[in-house]
């Protein structure tokens, strides 16, 4: 079990939060001239909005889990789970649904090398609920070489299980011509905002933060950079790379 966790919910231009030694719901409404405040017993009367936990939150700095299952720390671990979910499917209709041959799919249950559209095909044919990409994500990250194969943005989005809770992490890397310049990177995820500038070394850096489970459909983070950038998503403990904590950088939309 985590430690109690301070539950935030947005509601129109209010924000409804609870601690966990109230049994109620205190409802913050900004307003002019100044913000007012009202206790509710219920969720219902928050509204129908989504609940959402701080991204800086102590209980999301706890080991990287969904719902009690952590992430694979191996290539073999990996395989072995997609062999376990497989069941009684037989290797040759399971990779047809998959759109890979039976020989990809063995080599996969075998080595745990799996490309990381292959584990997203395999989170959702499977009903792996995202485990299987978020753990692709963090073993291939030591492999990762964006230059070779992966094309930069400027804008992308991503979302982890609503069920997982833990460490995630955002790899970002700087293009060629831009290594050793000063990059600027907005995340926006709910109702939450970090803006990080820094210099990127041809390493890049590591962006990470805490999520708890999310109450309802996950939420998206969204990134916006300055120029174009090389970047990965991933959950559980970044296997390679200088990291940045963003935990305590993030701010609300809602703040006055």
């Amino acid at each position: 079990m985590g430690s109690p966790q301070v539950r935030v919910r947005v509601v129109d231009a209010a924000v409804a939060i609870k601690w966990p030694t109230q049994e109620r719901w205190c409802v913050v409404s900004y307003g002019d001239p100044a913000p007012t405040w009202s206790w509710v017993g219920d969720l219902e009367e928050c509204g129908g909005a989504q609940a959402w936990v701080d991204p800086g939150d102590t209980a999301a700095r706890h080991p990287s889990d969904f719902g009690g299952e952590p992430l694979a720390r191996t290539p073999t671990e990996l395989g072995a789970r997609i062999r376990q979910l497989r069941g009684k499917k037989n290797l040759r209709d399971a990779a047809k649904e998959l759109g890979i041959s039976k020989s990809s799919l063995s080599r996969y249950e075998t080595e745990g090398k799996v490309p990381l559209d292959v584990a997203a095909a395999i989170d959702g044919n499977l009903r792996a609920d995202g485990w299987v990409l978020a753990s692709a994500s963090r073993l291939h990250q030591a492999r990762w070489k964006p230059w070779a194969a992966d094309a930069s943005v400027r804008e992308c989005g991503h979302q982890w299980p609503a069920q997982y809770q833990g460490t995630v992490w955002i790899h970002i890397v700087p293009r060629a011509e831009n290594v050793g310049k000063s990059h600027a990177v907005r995340l926006s995820w709910g109702p939450w905002r970090c803006l990080v500038e820094l210099p990127l070394s041809a390493q890049g850096m590591v962006l990470t933060t805490g999520k708890a489970v999310d109450e309802g459909e996950a939420v998206t983070l969204r990134l916006q950079a300055r120029v174009p950038l090389y970047v990965l998503f991933g959950a559980g403990d970044p296997a390679t790379g200088p990291q940045l904590d963003l935990r305590d950088a993030w701010t609300s939309s809602h703040a006055s």
